[in-house]
């Protein structure tokens, strides 16, 4: 069977791709930041429970937050995803419907376990604290691998056969050999920026002689320049896995694609070395930027892998502009208003 039979028609669009890919991209990368401090942290907390400099009392009341940032940041891209891409996602995600539909149960469970988590550590309770974030950490492992699932499916049309044997919304793209390494590359990503993210927390007391905030800066930048590594070794992995057309495509084959690729590893080996010199800001401007760059190689993939069925540049423009209009308006209005929350936050001696 001819994989582009089962491929939808493809919607038209108020306005060109290129509107809605850069606000895919650039919305994309923040809630992979927020998702990476949620499941790094969320392990980092598990993990390092027991430790001297355990920071789980600093992410407990902020790990619930950032959860509902992420989910709420998480809402964007994927309908910019769905205007440009909506006959594969959809298609994607009915035939793996039973995971897809689970999704929900698990980030609520998540979501309410780390309430729990938040509450056991105001109260000062050890007991029953590793349960409970085990259980939160397999909820937020099950919902990264079955979107790594519904997206290896949607840019995979040739296996979208498989629903004529398993019609019962059930099929994983196991088959494909970039689903794992795909998969630990954004679970390694988020323990890094979690350690990240704990060295940022507490860089102030560090440096005004509080050894407790010695202790969980070195321990969070260990965690960031170790994971770093080991996300080197897994993106190595995936990117030998990918189709071989593709893989060209990053080994010289377009202008474009190699750039990227030589700007990733540049910005990650400036992430290791700021990580050993102890730099905590200049490690996170470097790690956001590896961020961003990541973000757009991922979409090459995306674009590379679906080349010989569709690219958004094909879809038919209807050149209805009022609609992009408000939605910037709107998003403008938007970024103020919160903009002046947060300095109102901070005034009131709130911190993050």
């Amino acid at each position: 069977m001819n994989p582009a039979d089962l491929i939808p028609v493809a919607d038209s669009i108020p306005v060109p791709w290129g509107w809605f890919e850069v606000l895919l991209l650039a919305t994309f990368a923040c809630h992979l930041l927020l998702m990476n401090v949620l499941l790094g942290g969320s392990v980092m907390a598990l993990l390092t429970r027991n430790l001297p400099c355990a920071p789980g009392k600093q992410l407990a009341h902020r790990l619930p937050v950032v959860l509902a940032l992420t989910v709420n940041l998480g809402v964007p891209p994927l309908l910019f995803l769905q205007v440009l891409y909506g006959q594969f996602l959809y298609s994607a995600a009915v035939l793996s419907a039973v995971y897809w539909m689970t999704l929900v149960a698990l980030v609520m469970l998540a979501y309410a376990l780390l309430y729990v988590f938040a509450g056991q550590t105001k109260r000062g309770q050890s007991a029953g604290v590793g349960l409970v974030l085990s259980v939160a950490v397999c909820a937020l492992l099950g919902t990264s691998f079955i979107l790594t699932n519904v997206m290896s499916l949607m840019i995979h049309p040739q296996a979208w056969s498989a629903y004529f044997t398993h019609p019962a919304g059930t099929i994983l793209n196991l088959a494909d050999p970039t689903v794992l390494p795909r998969w630990l590359h954004f679970v390694i990503s988020a323990l890094a920026v979690g350690g990240l993210f704990m060295a940022l927390l507490n860089t102030r007391e560090a440096k005004s002689g509080d050894a407790q905030a010695q202790a969980r800066l070195t321990l969070g930048l260990k965690w960031f320049t170790h994971a770093t590594l080991a996300q080197i070794a897994v993106g190595t992995w995936w990117l030998m896995a990918m189709p071989r057309e593709v893989l060209l495509l990053f080994m010289g084959g377009n202008m474009l694609y190699s750039g990227v690729f030589v700007a990733g590893l540049v910005l990650a080996g400036l992430c290791l070395f700021y990580g050993f010199q102890k730099r905590v800001i200049h490690t996170t401007v470097a790690l956001v930027a590896t961020v961003l760059v990541m973000v757009v190689m991922r979409d090459l993939v995306r674009i590379g892998t679906l080349q010989p069925y569709f690219h958004p540049a094909d879809m038919a423009v209807t050149g209805q502009y009022g609609s992009l209009v408000l939605f910037l308006v709107s998003f403008i209005l938007g970024a103020v208003a919160v903009v002046y929350m947060f300095r109102l936050h901070r005034q009131a001696g709130g911190g993050i």
